[in-house]
C-alpha cells in the first residue's frame, strides 16, 4: 500500500520506472503468496486440523499455555540455529575443495601435464 501511495502522481516520491528497478518484488511474491495460501488454510478449516494434528500428536494440547509457548519458543530457536550452523560448518571444506581437487592432480602429474604411471 505504501508503495502505491508513493507511486501517484500528486506526492511523486518515485515513479514507476524507478520502482521496477528498485523494488525487490520477489519479496513481494513471496509475501502475496504466504498471505494467500494461510487464507486459505483458515478458510478450509485446514489450518485448524494441522494444528490440532501436530498439538495434539506431541501432547501439548494438555500442557499450560505458557508450557506451549515455550517449547513452540525453544523449537524455532533451534531450528534457526540449525540452519544457520548449517551453513557455517559447510562452507569451509567447500571453499577449499578446489585447492584439495588441485593438490590431488599435481600429484597424478609431472611437471610437463603427463600422467605418471601407478606403481
Amino acid at each position: 500500500m505504501s508503495v502505491g501511495i508513493m507511486l501517484t502522481p500528486i506526492i511523486g516520491v518515485m515513479d514507476w520506472k524507478y520502482a521496477q528497478e528498485h523494488i525487490n518484488w520477489g519479496t513481494l511474491v513471496v509475501f502475496a503468496a504466504g498471505i494467500s495460501l494461510g487464507k486459505f488454510l483458515l478458510d478450509t478449516g485446514a489450518a485448524t486440523w494441522l494444528s490440532e494434528a501436530t498439538f495434539g500428536a506431541i501432547g501439548l494440547a494438555s500442557m499450560p499455555i505458557i508450557a506451549t509457548i515455550a517449547l513452540v519458543s525453544l523449537f524455532n530457536i533451534l531450528i534457526h540455529l540449525g540452519f544457520y550452523s548449517r551453513r557455517c560448518i559447510q562452507a569451509p571444506p567447500r571453499s577449499n575443495s578446489g585447492a584439495a581437487w588441485r593438490l590431488q592432480m599435481r600429484r597424478w602429474t609431472d611437471r610437463e601435464g603427463e600422467e605418471i604411471p601407478d606403481g
